[in-house]
């Protein structure tokens, strides 16, 4: 809807001020553009005044619906010392801000979560190889943790207790890393993928990947410069602790 187009008002129906358009009668539009006293303007069609400028006697009442409307023969005459809207007007004005300030608050906390899910992941898995180097540190000499250091560059075996790391040193012992299986499309091999590497308390997400090294020799498909799952490749070799050893799931064929 317009804003009002009296001098010096801004009031609008986004503020919470009901607006009138200007009538197509000739004669009262040319009294409701007199009473305006906006020298050389003339309306468009979507010209309005909004209902502080109308007198109480200018509106319908006792109306069913409860809306404020014009008789057909209104004229504006407040235009000097505008009135404070009413209780109505001035609730519906504050809710429409309250309502506002609501949405744009929403969209940005929806963002800001978005980016938290999406960095969630590649978090926990940093967090995850950094506890294993405060474990391990106590008992490494200073050379070979700058030789750990050199092996542990690239992404982490998602497989519980697996060490091994995508990068150039993997890749000259033969060690491929492969993305899971699309869980919505191969649930049954994605849920296998899942249980055997037992992992407690975390599920894969988009960026993890398992080691060859946890692949029987019948699931591989090697040549000489490339490696490769067959199809309905499953995971079963692990090095994992007794008592998690009795989920280990068997091959699907």
């Amino acid at each position: 809807m317009p804003t009002c187009a009296a001098p010096n008002c801004t009031n609008s129906h986004m503020k919470g001020f009901r607006v009138f358009v200007f009538p197509k009668d000739e004669g009262r539009r040319k009294q409701w553009l007199i009473n305006c006293r906006r020298d050389n303007w003339k309306p468009t069609a979507f010209s309005a005044l909004c209902e502080v400028h109308f007198e109480a006697s200018q509106f319908e009442e006792h109306r069913l619906d409860g809306k404020r409307k014009l008789k057909p023969n209104a004229i504006p005459t407040l235009f000097f010392n505008v009135p404070k809207p009413h209780a109505r007007t001035e609730v519906m004005r504050k809710t429409n801000i309250a309502l506002c300030s609501i949405i744009v608050s929403f969209h940005s906390y929806a963002k800001t979560l978005d980016v938290e899910m999406q960095d969630a992941d590649a978090d926990y898995e940093d967090a995850d190889v950094a506890a294993v180097d405060a474990c391990e540190s106590d008992s490494m000499t200073t050379e070979s943790k700058k030789s750990n250091l050199k092996l542990k560059v690239g992404s982490v075996c998602f497989a519980f207790n697996c060490k091994n790391h995508k990068n150039a040193e993997t890749r000259k012992l033969g060690i491929s890393f492969h993305k899971f299986p699309d869980k919505i499309r191969e649930p049954e091999r994605y849920r296998s993928w899942v249980q055997n590497c037992c992992h407690p308390r975390r599920k894969p997400s988009l960026a993890s990947r398992l080691c060859s090294a946890h692949f029987d020799a019948s699931y591989v498909n090697r040549t000489l410069d490339h490696f490769q799952l067959r199809d309905g490749a499953i995971p079963t070799v692990f090095q994992l602790p007794k008592h998690l050893q009795v989920i280990i799931l068997p091959m699907i064929c």
